[in-house]
């Protein structure tokens, strides 16, 4: 470990050091092991970045080298990056490590400044905690346990399996060309469906062919990104597919395997592959200035002690899992999801909407949460033999006012959101076929 003046190193990105970060007298530089690694050439050149899609890319690049390395030049770097982007809790987690690794070689001014650092940070928590509390929650949006929530006591007809189980055969294998189109449709369409970003008709078509891998075949222009989307820059729409397609392709092995398991820890392992390219994203929308946003991945809401709720139109609030719970629920979710038996007595779109209940409801992450819980609802689906959920933009309004129904209930009746997520399959497989 070596120490020297922080004013000696090129800032490089100047939007991503805190403005309330007192300028210390040490700082500590990168190790030699970091240095000589084959990635510190890359940490070299994202400090050049400018546009505001290159500066999230260089704080997302920053964010898996400390993920591998906890190198305390990069524990300070990183903990910038969320102080900045407002994951206070996470980023005072980071200034106290690195403290810790300075040690006898710090700063008294940091160590004060830090101090303070934390004070306003947990203010700012307690304060949150207080508004969450007193958020106008209409009784049926109230969050309740889903440990004992009643089970789908429903079945669709036979004939409405039979006609998906043939238009399932018409895609072939899952290696199959038709087949890998419909895992891309879905990709594609769980995101837009987010409002992630919004692609043209034409793009769709030609990515749900070509995939997101082969950067020969993958091609996206910028005229085909609809402004309305969060995401507009086209190479990290890709990367985001292309985190989507693995998180699905992961899924989907592990429901082919000989014993299918799957913990709370599978689940945050899953979401940090789901989510890693939206770890730091430049967003715009429509008559805002472009933005740099934050979202932690693969950690719980407890592990951020963060709490949600979202607003309704009526100006009411749907209340989720407060925080200090939500290991505890998604535990509970896994095993659900994970239990034989209950997997043998209900329908799979029966159990796929019942997961999709239970999953939003717990709310586990601070983004991601719709994209997971589809990815978790498809296994059911999996298991049967039929393809993953695919939900189209067209289709959202009615998707939300179905699981906002079945959370205000919460009565086992499952029939109208097993039915909307078996019509909007069975319409997506169509697209694939009308577009071979």
């Amino acid at each position: 470990m070596s120490v020297g003046s922080e004013s000696a190193l090129p800032w490089g990105i100047p939007s991503l050091i805190p403005e309330n970060r007192v300028r210390v007298n040490y700082k500590v530089i990168p190790s030699d092991a970091f240095v000589a690694s084959p990635e510190y050439p890359d940490f070299q050149r994202s400090l050049g970045a400018s546009s505001l899609a290159e500066i999230a890319a260089a704080a997302r690049l920053w964010e898996e080298l400390l993920d591998r390395n906890r190198d305390s030049f990069l524990l300070l770097r990183v903990a910038d990056v969320r102080n900045v982007l407002n994951s206070k809790f996470t980023a005072l987690r980071l200034y106290r490590e690195a403290q810790q690794t300075v040690g006898a070689q710090g700063d008294p001014r940091f160590d004060q400044w830090l101090d303070t650092f934390e004070k306003e940070t947990v203010a700012a928590m307690t304060q949150n905690q207080s508004i969450w509390n007193k958020a106008a929650i209409a009784a049926s949006q109230r969050w309740k346990s889903i440990v004992g929530a009643p089970l789908p006591y429903i079945r669709l007809p036979k004939a409405h399996l039979q006609q998906l189980q043939s238009r399932c055969a018409s895609l072939g294998s899952t290696s199959e060309p038709l087949y890998r189109a419909y895992l891309n449709l879905h990709c594609i369409e769980t995101n837009v469906i987010e409002g992630a970003f919004v692609l043209g008709d034409v793009a769709i078509k030609r990515l749900i062919k070509t995939g997101f891998f082969d950067p020969e075949a993958t091609i996206l222009h910028p005229y085909e990104v609809g402004s309305s989307g969060d995401v507009q820059d086209c190479s990290t729409i890709i990367n985001i597919l292309k985190d989507t397609r693995t998180a699905l392709d992961e899924v989907i092995e592990r429901v082919s395997a000989e014993r299918f398991e799957l913990t709370s820890t599978a689940v945050c392992h899953l979401h940090a592959i789901l989510m890693r390219s939206c770890r730091v994203l430049c967003v715009s929308s429509p008559g805002s200035a472009p933005r740099l946003t934050y979202t932690n991945v693969g950690q719980t809401r407890q592990a951020t002690k963060t709490n949600v709720t979202i607003q309704t139109s009526q100006k009411t609030y749907i209340q989720f899992c407060p925080h200090a719970a939500v290991d505890r629920e998604l535990d509970a979710v896994a095993k659900v999801i994970t239990d034989p038996e209950l997997k043998n007595k209900h329908d799979p779109f029966a159990f796929a909407a019942y997961i999709s209940d239970l999953f939003v409801s717990v709310h586990p992450f601070e983004d991601g949460n719709g994209r997971m819980s589809r990815l978790l609802a498809s296994i059911p689906l999996l298991e049967a033999g039929l393809p993953p959920l695919s939900i189209s933009l067209s289709a959202k309004l009615r998707y939300h006012q179905h699981l906002n129904a079945v959370r205000a209930a919460r009565d086992g009746d499952y029939e109208l959101l097993a039915k909307f997520l078996f019509d909007t399959t069975l319409a997506s497989i169509g697209f694939v076929m009308e577009n071979r």
